[in-house]
């Protein structure tokens, strides 16, 4: 779920890039997605991370993307703290952990993340 501020900084950087004549595309920059994420932007971190997992615009790389979504699920992104539980669920670059799997489904469940219920 989106909240206001993600909204509003999304429609920022997305009119900063058609005011500049950036490609929208530029908002997926691996460089300032990490510029974002190393400053506390728990979406960045979120993006970030699911970009190494999937290996777009970065190399494929599942531990750091596990990194980088757990940064952002620790800042309460409940969609982050959901992957991160499927992370944990399937070993998928972090070792298989049921227990902690079920901890992240629970904390985005209590922020009504419908996936996690």
């Amino acid at each position: 779920m989106l909240h206001r501020a993600d909204i509003a900084r999304f429609l920022g950087a997305a009119l900063m890039c058609v005011c500049l004549g950036a490609p929208l595309g530029a908002l997926q920059d691996p460089d300032a997605l990490r510029a974002a994420a190393e400053s506390g932007d728990a979406d960045a971190a979120y993006r970030l991370g699911r970009a190494y997992q999937r290996g777009r615009d970065v190399v494929r790389d599942p531990a750091e993307g596990a990194r980088w979504v757990r940064i952002a699920a620790e800042q309460a992104h409940a969609e982050a703290q959901n992957d991160l539980g499927r992370s944990y669920a399937n070993g998928y670059g972090v070792p298989r952990d049921l227990e902690e799997g079920v901890r992240w489904f629970r904390l985005a469940a209590e922020q009504g993340f419908a996936v996690a219920q």
